[in-house]
């Protein structure tokens, strides 16, 4: 079943000082204790300055910048920098600039914590892929809708074998359009990054989030009165 949740819905803002510095989390998605283990999505925000040090998690994870500057290891990042990591990847450090920097963390499978390098090292599985990857970056600002209809399609992530992929979708304003088809991953996230979206007979703003699980049909939408851009992010299967 679909899971939706968009920013009226989320928890409230929680300041968190970790290691003398300022975060902020805003949770969306987020199964409860007693739950099987499902998607999560969260919006993470630094202070000025703020460093979260290298770290793992044990679940695969999209990372999308929505606001501020930073940089995510060697990386410089803002709006719309995308990056995703297997399960057992180190990365980082997340190093928020002047600003802050603000970033929607997308998981198909739940985790609260995580293994902090270099002390955690002993604790990573051998086993399995381990990608970090750090796709071209999207310039907010140029993001437009087509004055004649046409719905595009920008790929930011080649589809791998395992079904990993993520694409930026612009759909012009009040046009529909059929998401692909959820069943050679593990889940699909759908966040929205202009504009506004129609599904279900709800009307979901910016930063949105949308969970489509691999056995349910593909997502059917059409586009708000201004149109709509989405990034459409897929989760290999484990």
């Amino acid at each position: 079943m679909v899971k939706v949740m968009s920013p009226f819905e989320a928890s409230p803002r929680k300041n968190i000082v970790f290691e003398n510095m300022n975060f902020w989390t805003t949770r969306y998605l987020q199964p409860s204790p007693n739950d099987p283990p499902g998607p999560q999505s969260f919006l993470q925000e630094q202070g000025p300055g703020a460093i979260l040090r290298a770290h793992f998690h044990r679940a695969n994870q999209f990372q999308v910048v929505v606001k501020g500057q930073g940089k995510l290891g060697k990386h410089a990042v803002s709006p719309l920098s995308l990056h995703y990591s297997d399960g057992d990847t180190p990365y980082g450090p997340l190093v928020a600039g002047e600003e802050g920097l603000g970033y929607f963390t997308l998981r198909a499978k739940h985790e609260d914590g995580a293994y902090f390098m270099p002390e955690s090292r002993k604790e990573r599985e051998k086993a399995g892929k381990k990608r970090s990857l750090m796709p071209e970056h999207i310039e907010l600002s140029t993001i437009e809708f087509s004055d004649n209809d046409t719905l595009k399609s920008k790929t930011i992530i080649e589809k791998h074998e395992d079904g990993l992929f993520a694409h930026l979708i612009t759909v012009p304003p009040n046009k529909g359009w059929d998401g692909p088809s959820p069943k050679n991953g593990d889940g699909q996230f759908y966040l929205i990054v202009k504009g506004s979206m129609r599904y279900d007979e709800k009307e979901l703003p910016l930063w949105s989030t949308i969970f489509v699980f691999p056995e349910d049909e593909p997502l059917k939408l059409e586009a708000g009165d201004n149109g709509l851009a989405m990034l459409v992010m897929q989760f290999p299967r484990t």
